[in-house]
């Protein structure tokens, strides 16, 4: 063992070296070596991704410097420092000249195009085409964005991971796992014949993203399909429209998509599809069958019903002269991509569709909540043995076997009957909508721990002339799924644990909840909520039956409605731990915070509280509470590089807001105490400001780009305070804006402009 210690040592540093050879596996020492040798500046790291932007820009830099000085080399350098979608403007090309048959434009009209709906909607971002006088003043200083040598850099901050279309026309129900359903739009408490919507809550809204679809070969220029925003009607109308008319006047289909076409053959940006009753069979709904148009509100009633489409469309056209042609195309169902909801058309004495599946893109500036993203890290388990207890919830299986089950009902009362493992796994192997009724109640079990997860299920497979484990199962793969819970969940001890022994563990991963998650007496002493989505129709997202006592509740990647942890008597005591999550007010009643916790001791990293909180003990870094914070025992605990509301009482602070403001203020005017009016402006000054507060928006809990600097900027290690302080965007855009003298030509002036737009905004720009 002493000797094979130093061969191991001796091999691993070999390995390393081979590693730093080659810029996708280098470390940060070979990283450096890689940057010199191509003459590439070291970015600065970001927290959530220390080598990543590295990585990409020095892999990139010879291909980049073939085009040096081009707008789309400079996209390029945007996409691989900043992480994200990036267009560039040459404003000299949107200045207003004279036309010149010499010269012609077609492209940059000499006047605005005010009938066209697609002009307003476009206005201020990289794609606006509207002519423009000149302005002298720098873009980087003086925001003087129309002058000849201003080139911006427009930058959209969501990402958008996929629920993927599976390819195929016609499909079985085990094809679709990857697929969310569709849950029904009330109508008045009931469901709708032919209604449906995205989101789990009854009457919200869910907007449709468009994913990334830039080229990986960078081989042109980035054009509106290309970046992750939300969707809007009129392009998607205007598109369907000309393939309705291709069919009904037989033209053939267009041999190649053009750049800007926003259907794609592999169900980009969007993909529907439909089973009808008496079918097993969901059916693709291709793009020339979907009407896109606007279900903002539930249309009318019409003779006491909903009124559905048509499901056939006629059209009049002439040709040859006086000659009238018609003809008609099949409409399957009306689609809204700004708020994601769907009504079928009306079969007449066909059959029905009874669900609705829709492939599409989550949008977030990074992701968290219930959604397709990676969830797979070194916290949770990888491997499943075969010692532990294992339901997979798929009515659908590939290969049928004792594990598997075909509701999350099935696989709680077999976890509440084991007596054995100290380990549990219920995989939730489809996106699926629980119908459970009443809502499904967890019976922990002393000593074990049980994961309830929203996962793809991978058995083994044993391959000759490999070794193989025998007590090795199969693997958990967290990604591409989601589990929607309309009732909430219940969790609850299944018997009274030992004397001395602590209630079980649960730990919650990729769920959807639109009911709360109560929490009875003595039901956990470790409960851990992971990338989860927690918004009940009424109520707080969270509630306890019971004091709780030594409990450990951790609250990671998520988003929540109000954390009612405190019981009535008071008592009570324990750890609550939150990161990287969205924790709002609402559910809470008006005079109550958005975090209930004053019996426990509470962590918070990088999160936002869009309200108020009262804890026992608070260690803080990287958090926004735009409510009163309030603490009860401030003799222990500190709160670092965060913004607190006004009212907020805490422990000792260290670089926060709005305190270094008025220090500041205080400092420059000499003054011991400054006025209450000036204080009070000195406060707002400093106060952050969200693109959204409404947890169902791509944007929510997002900083603007007029927010202060102060926030912006004022997090730990110069990155943003909040839920997205990790992704470290400032530090990127920074990244990307000290390259700027590098890669502009001379005389040009580049600044970064932020083209990501709050809900209300694009609501003014979605309707032509």
């Amino acid at each position: 063992r002493a000797l094979a210690s130093g061969v191991a040592a001796i091999d691993g540093e070999i390995d390393r070296l081979a590693d730093d050879a080659f810029v996708e596996t280098a470390g940060p020492a070979g990283l450096t070596a890689l940057a010199r040798l191509v003459g590439a500046p070291l970015l600065s790291p970001t927290a959530d991704d220390p080598a990543g932007a590295n990585r990409a820009f020095i892999a990139n830099t010879v291909r980049r410097r073939r085009a040096k000085g081009t707008a789309r080399a400079l996209e390029g350098v945007a996409g691989d420092v900043s992480g994200a979608g990036a267009a560039v403007v040459e404003y000299f090309q949107r200045l207003s000249r004279l036309a010149h048959l010499a010269d012609p434009r077609p492209e940059r009209p000499a006047i605005a195009a005010l009938v066209d709906g697609d002009t307003r909607a476009r206005m201020g971002g990289a794609f606006d085409r509207a002519p423009r006088l000149a302005d002298i003043r720098s873009i980087a200083r003086a925001h003087g964005r129309h002058g000849i040598s201003a080139v911006g850099v427009h930058v959209a901050r969501l990402v958008a991971p996929q629920f993927p279309a599976p390819p195929g026309d016609s499909l079985p129900p085990r094809l679709l796992a990857g697929v969310p359903p569709l849950s029904a739009w009330l109508d008045g408490g009931a469901p709708a014949a032919g209604y449906f919507q995205l989101a789990a809550r009854a009457g919200d809204t869910r907007p449709l993203v468009n994913p990334d679809r830039r080229s990986t070969d960078r081989a042109g220029r980035v054009v509106e399909r290309d970046l992750v925003a939300r969707l809007r009607r009129l392009p998607l109308h205007l598109e369907t429209e000309a393939m309705r008319w291709r069919a009904v006047k037989g033209l053939p289909a267009p041999s190649a998509r053009a750049p800007s076409d926003w259907f794609d053959n592999d169900g980009q940006p969007f993909a529907l599809f439909l089973r009808r009753a008496g079918s097993t069979q969901f059916e693709r709904a291709p793009p020339e069958r979907l009407a896109i148009v606007n279900l903002t509100t539930m249309p009318a009633k019409v003779a006491g019903v909903r009124p559905r489409p048509a499901s056939m469309r006629d059209y009049h056209w002439q040709e040859a002269g006086p000659i009238a042609k018609l003809g008609s195309t099949a409409i399957d169902a009306a689609l809204d991509p700004v708020t994601g909801r769907v009504v079928i058309a009306d079969p007449g004495a066909g059959p029905d569709v009874v669900e609705v599946r829709l492939a599409h893109a989550a949008g977030l500036q990074s992701a968290i909540g219930a959604g397709p993203q990676e969830r797979n890290d070194s916290s949770v388990p990888f491997e499943v043995a075969t010692a532990d207890f294992l339901r997979v919830v798929d009515p659908f299986p590939e290969t049928p076997g004792p594990e598997f089950v075909a509701t999350m009902a099935d696989a709680l009362a077999a976890w509440a009957l084991e007596t054995r493992s100290v380990r549990g796994f219920i995989v939730l192997a489809r996106c699926d909508i629980d119908a459970s009724v009443p809502a499904p109640v967890v019976a922990t079990r002393s000593g074990a721990e049980l994961h309830v997860v929203a996962a793809q299920w991978r058995p083994k497979r044993v391959i000759a002339g490999v070794t193989d484990r025998a007590e090795r199962r199969g693997y958990l793969v967290r990604v591409g799924r989601r589990y929607d819970l309309p009732l909430g969940l219940t969790v609850q001890a299944g018997s009274p644990p030992p004397l001395g022994a602590r209630p079980g563990a649960l730990v919650l991963d990729g769920l959807t909840l639109a009911g709360p998650l109560s929490i009875r007496a003595d039901a956990v002493s470790v409960l851990r909520i992971r990338f989860c989505t927690l918004r009940p129709l009424t109520g707080p997202a969270i509630t306890v039956a019971a004091p709780l006592l030594a409990v450990h509740i951790s609250v990671e990647s998520s988003v929540t409605h109000a954390l009612a942890l405190d019981h009535p008597s008071g008592a009570g005591d324990g750890r609550l731990s939150i990161q990287g999550s969205i924790v709002s007010h609402l559910g809470a009643a008006a005079d109550d915070p958005a975090l209930a916790a004053s019996s426990l001791d509470v962590d918070i990293l990088d999160t936002t509280l869009l309200g108020g909180a009262e804890v026992k003990t608070l260690e803080a870094t990287n958090l926004i509470a735009d409510g009163a914070l309030v603490a009860r025992r401030r003799q222990a605990g500190c709160v670092r590089y965060s913004y607190l509301g006004p009212g907020s009482q805490t422990p000792r602070r260290f670089r926060c807001q709005p305190d270094l403001a008025l220090a500041e203020r205080l400092s420059a005017r000499g003054l011991l105490v400054l006025p209450p009016d000036e204080a009070a402006a000195v406060s707002l000054g400093a106060a952050p400001l969200f693109l959204d507060t409404d947890l169902g928006e791509p944007t929510v809990a997002m900083l603007s780009a007029r927010c202060p600097d102060t926030i912006r900027r004022g997090g730990e290690g110069g990155t943003e305070m909040g839920v997205f302080a990790a992704a470290g965007q400032p530090i990127r855009l920074a990244n990307l804006a000290s390259l700027f003298d590098e890669d502009l030509p001379v005389a040009l002036e580049g600044a970064v402009l932020d083209d990501t737009r709050s809900g209300a905004t694009d609501d003014r720009r979605t309707i032509p």
